[in-house]
């Protein structure tokens, strides 16, 4: 692994312009009276304030319901807007996101599926915004996995987008959102007039993906309604017959854990990456598809223009993947005054949809900062032909 030269980074001047943070682009508009609407769960200060309707609140509850043996989701739609710098997220209405890529422990936004979405909200809701997505966790309780923050990281990434996760078998619920620079739960919610079915609880993000041992773990937990015979009793009362019928259920047991588990988590990356680049197809038209055009070597978040807190660790989320490459490098380095590259991480195997670095702002002034991948080979030439790079402001 080779290293490229790098300077500390220098404070930028006082008078250098600072980018307007996304949130100050919501038109501003006075606080909702809290008085009309039922609170959920613990609702903080500083959180997005999420209000319900009750039309949203049946057609996410009328999908969720209509098969409790696989994940479902689909979108939010609403309006978003500030009073200060206090956000309120009215959510009017749901979209299901009818895929046939699904499972017990896994739910994904095909390209057919975004595709659909997208017409059926010109269609039924041209006036409101997808502010947000929500999906199922039938029996495994309520979360975000590392895959969840994914999606979230790549396709809902302005401050006023949520995510709800719904267990329909247990009937709680959790919305979670950006806080800081990083996805966290939102504590509670509004209601608009309706009794809402699901109990809001308290909840955490996850540092890893969903996987079968979690699943076996979540329903090891769960208390049987009747108490389970003698073990020695019974197989001392099993038959031939019975044993051999038992070994044909094992069998069928196992080939469905290997067709509705161990196969759909084997192609869960690929699958992942597919949605998520389908997801953020329009946010890339015009930022990071604009600034890495080669999808082979491709950040997609942070998002280029987007403002980060001084202070926070951002992850640099993206694709390296490029031919014949002995290394991959992720840079930084300050525009103004024009610093030299800085190497945040670099990697020898390419990587697919995944973290590729993290970086510390806080070893960093306020003002521009340009990101850049990059493959090099063995002379530490560059391989990429089309240059990716995005300019972040930290403020």
């Amino acid at each position: 692994m080779t290293d490229s030269p790098s300077t500390s980074s220098k404070p930028a001047p006082e008078d250098a312009p600072k980018a307007a943070p996304a949130w100050a682009s919501l038109p501003e508009r006075p606080l909702p009276s809290f008085d009309a609407f039922v609170p959920h769960g613990n609702i903080v200060d500083d959180d997005v304030i999420v209000v319900l309707s009750d039309t949203a609140v049946d057609q996410i509850q009328t999908h969720n319901q209509s098969d409790l043996r696989v994940e479902l989701g689909g979108v939010l739609l609403g309006r978003a807007y500030r009073q200060k710098r206090r956000i309120v997220v009215e959510i009017s209405a749901a979209l299901p996101a009818y895929s046939n890529d699904h499972g017990p422990i896994h739910f994904t936004f095909t390209a057919d599926a975004w595709a659909q979405i997208h017409k059926d909200r010109a269609a039924q809701y041209p006036n409101l915004s997808i502010v947000g997505w929500f999906h199922t966790h039938p029996g495994l309780g309520v979360f975000y996995s590392s895959d969840d923050v994914l999606v979230q990281s790549a396709a809902f990434t302005l401050p006023w987008h949520v995510g709800l996760v719904v267990d329909p078998i247990s009937q709680e619920a959790s919305f979670f959102g950006w806080k800081a620079d990083k996805v966290a739960p939102i504590g509670g919610f509004y209601a608009d007039g309706v009794t809402v079915p699901w109990a809001a609880v308290k909840t955490a993000v996850w540092d890893h993906e969903y996987t079968y041992q979690d699943y076996q773990e979540r329903v090891d937990s769960i208390p049987y309604a009747v108490d389970l015979p003698d073990l020695h009793t019974a197989f001392d009362a099993i038959s031939p017959k019975a044993g051999l019928a038992a070994g044909g259920i094992g069998i069928l047991l196992v080939l469905f854990l290997l067709l509705f588990v161990v196969m759909p988590l084997s192609r869960r990356e690929k699958v992942l990456e597919t949605a998520v680049l389908t997801m953020a197809d329009e946010a890339l038209t015009t930022t990071n598809g604009a600034a890495c055009p080669d999808p082979a070597i491709r950040i997609l978040s942070p998002i280029s223009g987007k403002a980060v807190r001084h202070g926070a660790i951002i992850s640099i989320i993206g694709t390296a993947d490029y031919p014949d490459t002995y290394t991959y490098r992720v840079e930084m380095r300050q525009v103004e005054p024009t610093s030299d590259w800085l190497l945040l991480d670099s990697h020898r195997r390419g990587t697919t949809l995944d973290e590729l670095a993290q970086w510390e702002t806080e070893t960093c002034g306020s003002g521009l900062y340009e990101v850049r991948l990059t493959a090099v080979d063995r002379n530490n030439l560059i391989l990429n032909r089309l240059p990716c790079s995005v300019i972040i402001p930290v403020e």
